[in-house]
Formats: structure tokens, C-alpha cells, sequence
């Protein structure tokens, strides 16, 4: 099947500080890769330079084709601020106020839960005015969850009643272009909903649209830090910290002064999950993608996705189901439960 990874120039050093995997061995099918990662003390980031399409010929069960690949951190901020103060696992960041003396603050309660189930969410053509519609029609044409919602799988807490939404700027624009603005409504831990709370203006084509909510990472972007490009799993959030999760870093017992001071700069990214990456829904899988139906998995013609984990010492094998009571991806391992995990976390620079 085809499928077009981002590639990184990396420089004189290497960006993924936070994993130090410094022997790391990627075992798949029974050959081994050994990788020794040079000490840094400081990581400077690549950007992105291209990218490249890998082919992978038909194999089968018992002797198949495989490419070792990585992800890497390419998604586009949803914020980026200054730590103004740091206590346990947690950094926090100040409010504002806006022209109307109404207080703003960064995030929405309980929006970066980490295992959130994130829906896909589209917009609809501009209007003849080169605006969206002010209220979308009907809302759920543009909320997929993919295989579907799973009421008894992990979502956003009670708490979290709205998530914000960004839409891309309009093509060419020269200043007198707006970008769209809205939000998403919550109930019950799902997406229910799409409220337009600014048209825009410009728009020539479909814009994209991001959920700002589920797994997301924070950076380190401020040049003078000696941990400048390393990158931690936001575990959840309030309205005005973040709280981290340290479990994949080398230091002994961290905390979150371990890496930032007040005044850091950083910037919050969505982390790519299995579903993000190679598509939540049947229709989004790379071309020629064989999809588990039914019978014996392990004997089966279904392709497979191997995700390193940390916590296991190894790869999970992944399959997609496409049978309609599934529809979703799951892990064929001891150590995971038989649930959908289109939301399974894949880090940056970690091998697929």
C-alpha cells in the first residue's frame, strides 16, 4: 500500500531529547534493527524538507514485507505562550482580557485528555460571499468518528461543554481576507455539534479545520533552554495549566521544573494517533489496504501496522476491522484490551 510520511532534515543533532531511547532495537518479523543515539544536551530541530512514498509489495502470513518508518511532529501550533508559574507535573499560563474587559483564558477544561476520542471534523463549501454559512447545516455530515462513537470508550470529561475550533486562512489572502472561527459542542464526552461564530471571508476553496481537544504534545521552543526541542504528552488540562506526563523520559523521578522555567516558551501541538495517521474510516486507508473481515487474525490476508511501545518493550501489531459492529483499529496483543484504538498514541520519531 502507499502511504506518504513526512520526512525531517535533521541537522547536527537529533530532535527526539525526550525519549532517549540511546540503544533503541526495532525488532519486526525477526530481523533487528540497533540504533545508538549520540548524548545531547541540546537538540536542534529540523524542519520539514519533503516527503516520500513507500510501496510495500504483497506478502503473507507466515513470510511477510515490512518497512520500518517514523513519524514525526508536523502539525501546526494550537497555542503557543509563556510558563508563568510550574508546581508537580503542571505548567501554567496567565488569562487575558479582551477589548470588552471579558476575561479569556487558553484552554478548555478537560481538553487535552489524552485518550479522548477524537472526531474528524470537515466544513462546507464557502458561500457565493466567500464566507461559511453561519450555523452549518447539518452538523453531523461534518463530525465522523470513523468506525463510529463507542459510549463506554474513553471520552472528554463532564466538564468540557466546548472545544475550539481553527480553520485554515483563506487562499491568497491580502489583508482584507478573514479566517472562519467556531467552536464544537460537548455532551456526554461526544461532539455533538458545530457552532460558526465568525463567517470569514476570502475563501475561494473548503478550509480545514482543527479540534483543538484529545492527545496533544508541548514543546519547548525557547532557544536559551538547555531542553529546547523536547516535547512532552499533555495527560489533561485545566483552563489554565497543563499537566504532563512523564512516564517515557530518562530523567530519574522528574517533575515539571525539571525541564521548564517560568518564562519558557512552548508551544502545543495535536499528536498523531493511529487514526490520525493512517485513517480512522475504511474509506481513509492508504490504497490497497487489506482489512481484517472476519476469521482466524493471525492467519488471516489482513495488512498489519506494528507501533512501538514503550511500556511493552516492543511493537503491538495493529489491524483494521472493517466489519460493521467494529469498523475501527485494534491491537492484537496480551497486553491490550479487544477495544477500538484509533485514538493509540503514536510519539514523534518512534518507529511504525
Amino acid at each position: 500500500y502507499n502511504y506518504e510520511p513526512f520526512i525531517k532534515d535533521i541537522t547536527s543533532h537529533v530532535q527526539i531529547m525526550n525519549y532517549l531511547h540511546l540503544s533503541c532495537y526495532a525488532v519486526l518479523f525477526g530481523p533487528i534493527l540497533s540504533i545508538l543515539l549520540p548524548t545531547i544536551s541540546i537538540a536542534e530541530v529540523g524542519g520539514i524538507s519533503g516527503s516520500t512514498s513507500v510501496t510495500l509489495t504483497a506478502g503473507t502470513a507466515s513470510s511477510p514485507t515490512y518497512r520500518i518508518i517514523t513519524a514525526v511532529a508536523d502539525k501546526s501550533p494550537v497555542f503557543t505562550g509563556s510558563v508563568s508559574s510550574i508546581s508537580g507535573n503542571a505548567i501554567s499560563f496567565d488569562s487575558a482580557t479582551d477589548d470588552n474587559n471579558v476575561t479569556t483564558t487558553p484552554f478548555e477544561t478537560g481538553a487535552f485528555n489524552k485518550d479522548a476520542q477524537v472526531p474528524i471534523i470537515t466544513s462546507p463549501s464557502p458561500s457565493s460571499g466567500s464566507t461559511l454559512d453561519s450555523a452549518y447545516s447539518s452538523a453531523s455530515s461534518y463530525i465522523s468518528y470513523g468506525g463510529g462513537y463507542n459510549s463506554s470508550g474513553s471520552k472528554f470529561g463532564g466538564s468540557t461543554t466546548t472545544l475550539r475550533l481553527i480553520f485554515s486562512a483563506p487562499e491568497g489572502s491580502n489583508g482584507t481576507s478573514v479566517s472562519a472561527e467556531g467552536y464544537a459542542t460537548v455532551a456526554s464526552g461526544q461532539v455533538t455539534d458545530i457552532t460558526i461564530t465568525e463567517e470569514g471571508s476570502g475563501y475561494s476553496s473548503t478550509p480545514t479545520v482543527t479540534l483543538v481537544g484529545g492527545a496533544h504534545f508541548v514543546r519547548v521552543i525557547s532557544e536559551d533552554s538547555n531542553y529546547f526541542g523536547r516535547t512532552f504528552l499533555i495527560s489533561d488540562c485545566t483552563t489554565t495549566a497543563l499537566t504532563l506526563n512523564f512516564d517515557r523520559v530518562a530523567e530519574s523521578s522528574p517533575t515539571a521544573d525539571t525541564f521548564f522555567d517560568v518564562g519558557d516558551i512552548v508551544e502545543v501541538f495535536p499528536a498523531s494517533t493511529i487514526g490520525s495517521y493512517f485513517g480512522s474510516a475504511l474509506s481513509d486507508l492508504p490504497s490497497n489496504f487489506t482489512a481484517f473481515s472476519s476469521g482466524d487474525i493471525d492467519a488471516g490476508t489482513a495488512d498489519w501496522v506494528y507501533l512501538w511501545d514503550l511500556e511493552v518493550g516492543g511493537y503491538i501489531p495493529f489491524i483494521y476491522a472493517s466489519a460493521p459492529s467494529l469498523k475501527g483499529w485494534y491491537a492484537n496483543h496480551p497486553s491490550s484490551s479487544f477495544a477500538r484504538q484509533n485514538q493509540f498514541i503514536i510519539y514523534p520519531d518512534e518507529s511504525v
